[in-house]
């Protein structure tokens, strides 16, 4: 299985009837039951092609943002792609929202809630331990240099580079942990 796999497992669980069910939002919103397995394996192809186009376009947009922010310098091609960013952003969730609803119309819905670490754990048993730690350590080392900006008295997006890379290494970590304990 491959990361983009790993990555939409997360949103999906067997009920306590064996039914799988999807979770559009995780572990903040409501989870769908699916009729079977081929309607499971349609909808998590729909999320991984997602996040396979969406996650690269917002690193793209979020590195032109902050190099123009570090730079403090804003060239004509960094201010495009930093107007493109909220377009990015918005079109990218508006498109999610309407495909879900169209893939989910006329489900029912599941009166059991997906927990956070369940999420994990079924995301971690599609990834590669391997990647998992190569991620792990990745995330820590943007901690690092995070706190490395902030002494450099660039301290928002050091903060922000501190807490976003924060909360990867917590998770990353917890599915490390959800990997060896299987």
């Amino acid at each position: 299985m491959g990361y983009f796999d790993g990555l939409s497992d997360g949103s999906f669980k067997l009920d306590r009837q064996g039914r799988w069910v999807f979770y559009p939002w995780g572990a903040l919103g409501k989870g769908y039951i699916l009729p079977d397995e081929a309607r499971k394996d349609r909808i998590r192809q729909f999320v991984k092609r997602y996040l396979q186009v969406t996650l690269p376009l917002s690193i793209f947009f979020g590195v032109a943002f902050a190099n123009a922010v570090l730079s403090r310098r804003l060239t004509v091609w960094t201010g495009i792609l930093i107007g493109l960013l909220p377009l990015d952003f918005v079109g990218s969730i508006v498109f999610y929202v309407w495909r879900t609803a169209r893939l989910l119309e006329g489900f029912r819905v599941s009166d059991e809630k997906l927990r956070i670490a369940e999420a994990y754990r079924n995301s971690a048993k599609s990834h590669n331990l391997a990647t998992l730690i190569f991620f792990l350590v990745l995330s820590a080392l943007f901690v690092v240099a995070g706190l490395w900006l902030i002494s450099l008295n660039r301290v928002m997006v050091g903060a922000l580079s501190v807490a976003l890379f924060g909360a990867c290494t917590v998770g990353i970590g917890y599915m490390v942990k959800a990997k060896l304990a299987n």
